[in-house]
């Protein structure tokens, strides 16, 4: 059944690895770290996914910002 939070959480789409489309609930998306061909995207479920876009990419598409790093 839909709640209004699920009706609001919006899939994102990435390109995956192997090719096609990779399809994730952005409230499922709790962290990630490059790799050598993308990086890997983890789901509050669980699984793993293994995507071809950047971490920058995928920061995008989420509407983040960077942040900015000064060291002393």
């Amino acid at each position: 059944m839909e709640t209004e939070d699920t009706i609001r959480d919006p899939f994102l789409t990435f390109p995956a690895n192997n090719g096609g489309l990779v399809l994730a609930r952005r409230s499922e998306l709790t962290g990630g770290r490059p790799n050598e061909a993308g990086c890997i995207l983890y789901l509050r479920s669980g699984p793993s996914l293994y995507v071809a876009a950047t971490i920058a990419q995928v920061g995008r598409a989420l509407g983040a910002e960077a942040a900015e790093l000064r060291r002393e």
